[in-house]
């Protein structure tokens, strides 16, 4: 799928005022549980959730410590609320710290189809950056969110509703269309582009290589 600048997209989403809603954000409120059966500390191999999201986390997915955006690990499998992991853990986990699972898209352009769309929340794929200058190229504010935790859901307000046709190009993993103010017409397309993960096989795994003679 193409779309403006020639610019190649994997996926379209269509939300209105009856589906309002794209989160690709990987946050299913999943908190840590410390036991002394599971740890999670470094060189456990496992941990357990504060509730069964095994409808949500799946062998072959990737794990995010929220607060850090560290690599928790790869699943390998998953029995209720016990997770366990294809590799020890290399870092200590705290008792109800959050965690998320890692997505595999973005949204890299919005676009407004009609002039009554009001967004109520846009979340950044990424929220690790110190502050930003204000549109008046004075002010600064610095961010709260500089260690990479989640946001409150209320991460973008609009009072006023956009222009159709307007896009709103970036990094994106949630938008949600303000469907509370009795307008039926809102509407947008999400445009998403496929994320690499950032999981990287252990190098032990790796196969041996064989010398020039085969020994």
């Amino acid at each position: 799928m193409t779309a403006s600048a020639g610019f190649a997209y994997d996926g379209l989403v269509y939300l209105n005022a009856a589906r309002d809603s794209l989160d690709l954000t990987g946050d299913f409120n999943m908190q840590v549980s410390v036991t002394s059966s599971f740890p999670a500390v470094v060189g456990s191999h496992s941990i357990r959730l504060n509730a069964d999201h095994s409808d949500k986390l799946f062998p072959g997915d990737v794990l995010i410590h929220s607060l850090t955006n560290e690599i928790i690990g790869k699943i390998s499998k998953v029995d209720d609320e016990d997770v366990y992991f294809l590799e020890n853990l290399s870092m200590d986990i705290s008792n109800n710290d959050f965690v998320h699972k890692e997505t595999k898209f973005e949204i890299a352009k919005i676009q407004i189809l009609n002039d009554t769309t009001y967004l109520a929340v846009l979340t950044p794929a990424a929220r690790e950056w110190p502050g930003s200058t204000d549109t008046d190229l004075q002010t600064w504010s610095a961010s709260e969110k500089f260690a990479g935790a989640s946001d409150n859901g209320t991460a973008y307000s609009l009072a006023g509703g956009y222009p159709q046709g307007a896009e709103i190009p970036g990094r994106f993993k949630r938008v949600v269309i303000d469907g509370t103010d009795g307008n039926n017409n809102e509407e947008c397309l999400c445009y998403l582009i496929a994320v690499p993960s950032r999981y990287q096989t252990p190098k032990s795994w790796a196969p041996k290589r064989k010398h020039r003679f085969g020994v």
